[in-house]
């Protein structure tokens, strides 16, 4: 997938491999949310977003960043999740944003 310049590369990632991916973002699943604790604590400090589509994955401070299309078009993120993961935003994009 094409954004741009940025080309996108998606691929599986099993939630117990998810601490030595070399990825740049991890989207969680529905069924990887419960795992969402674990995985955040084997990702901190690296720069690895957790990004889910329900916002109320946000209320555990681990997921980084919530997105969803519907009835809008809506992006949350969580300042204490991404303080802890070592993720950083321009200003542009903070302009984009809802922070929690």
């Amino acid at each position: 997938m094409r954004a741009g310049a940025l080309t996108l590369r998606p691929r599986l990632v099993p939630t117990e491999a998810a601490g030595q991916a070399q990825v740049a973002a991890l989207l969680l699943t529905e069924a990887a949310l419960p795992e969402a604790e674990q995985i955040a604590s084997a990702l901190a400090g690296r720069g690895i977003p957790l990004i889910a589509t329900s916002p109320s994955a946000l209320d555990g401070s681990r997921v980084v960043m919530a997105v969803r299309s519907e009835p809008r078009v809506e992006i949350l993120v969580s300042r204490a999740a991404a303080q802890a993961a070592g993720v950083t935003f321009s200003a542009a994009f903070r302009m984009m944003i809802q922070e929690r």
